[in-house]
Formats: C-alpha cells, sequence, structure tokens
C-alpha cells in the first residue's frame, strides 16, 4: 500500500519526475528560465493539490498540469504579443549587413514562422505534437492522455502535419 497524500513519500514521487516534466516544458518554450519557472509551479500546485489526487499514474497526474500549465502560459503570451505592436529581431554584436547575421535572421525568422503556425492549432494539436515528437511517447500512451485512440491520434497527427505545411507554404517557406 502506498503511503498516504500527506506524507513525504507523494513529494519525493512527484519530484522524481521533475527531469522528464522539465524536458517536456523546455521542449514547448525552451530552455531557460521561462521552462523552469513553469516546472516549478506545476510541482507547487501539485503539492498543494495533492488532496485532488486520487490515485493511480502520478506521471500522468504531472504531465496534465504541465499541459493545462503550457496552455494558460500561451494564452497568456498570445495576448500579449496581440498588444505589441512592432516585434525587432537583434542580434548583439553582429553586423545586420553580414551573411552570417542574414543567415541567422532567416533561421529566426522561419522559426517564429513555424511558432506562429503552432500558436493556431488547437491545444489536442499542439499537445499530440509536443508529446509524440518532444518527448517521443508512443502514440498508444498519447492517446490516453488525450482521451482517444491509437488510430484516431495518427489520423490527428497527420493533419496536424498538413496544416503545418500548408501554413508554412503559405507564409512563403519551403517545407522540409
Amino acid at each position: 500500500m502506498t503511503e498516504p497524500l500527506g506524507g513525504a513519500g507523494f513529494a519525493e514521487e512527484c519530484l522524481a519526475h521533475a527531469g522528464p516534466i522539465l524536458a517536456y516544458l523546455q521542449a514547448a518554450v525552451g530552455r531557460g528560465g521561462e521552462a523552469e519557472d513553469l516546472a516549478q509551479d506545476v510541482f507547487a500546485r501539485a503539492l498543494a493539490s495533492r488532496g485532488q489526487f486520487a490515485g493511480g499514474d502520478i506521471r500522468a497526474w504531472l504531465y496534465r498540469m504541465a499541459r493545462n500549465r503550457l496552455a494558460m502560459h500561451f494564452r497568456r503570451r498570445r495576448v500579449e504579443r496581440d498588444g505589441m505592436e512592432t516585434v525587432r529581431i537583434s542580434r548583439a554584436g553582429q553586423d545586420p549587413g553580414t551573411a552570417e547575421a542574414s543567415a541567422a535572421l532567416l533561421g529566426e525568422e522561419r522559426r517564429l514562422a513555424l511558432l506562429a503556425e503552432v500558436e493556431e492549432l488547437s491545444e489536442p494539436e499542439r499537445e499530440a505534437l509536443r508529446l509524440k515528437f518532444s518527448e517521443g511517447f508512443d502514440n498508444a500512451w498519447i492517446a490516453g492522455q488525450l482521451g482517444v485512440t491509437a488510430g484516431h491520434l495518427g489520423v490527428i497527427l497527420h493533419r496536424t502535419l498538413l496544416k503545418l505545411r500548408a501554413g508554412m507554404e503559405r507564409r512563403g517557406w519551403a517545407w522540409q
């Protein structure tokens, strides 16, 4: 039998998943402080709401919390971005006329275009992509998390990739 939810064992069991949860968040928002802040928030919320954990797969429960936290993060980011009038990309220490700076700026523009396309996807589509391609989970596990069959998940992933391809091509970027 497991230790009661109020015990230190619960915190230790949660923290045993800290590395994978942080990697999941880093795949979504990039490495650095932002992902660490999100992970800290996920674990603080998990410990604060341990009474709501009904037992079962604590890893799945933590991933659900992380997914919900990411959704809130991206909604907030979209509101902030929409409120900005201009976005300026600058590379400190690089002459904007150099080929290296031009290539870096082009790569950054492509990345931003892809991120914009990903933000246009529905939350289940974004989550399926994150879990499949960033985290490397198999379709059966992802399907269980999203509440669909493994076959339907394959359809979701295929259609989502087609949407991304069409969106990137519409923006003038070749799909690779």
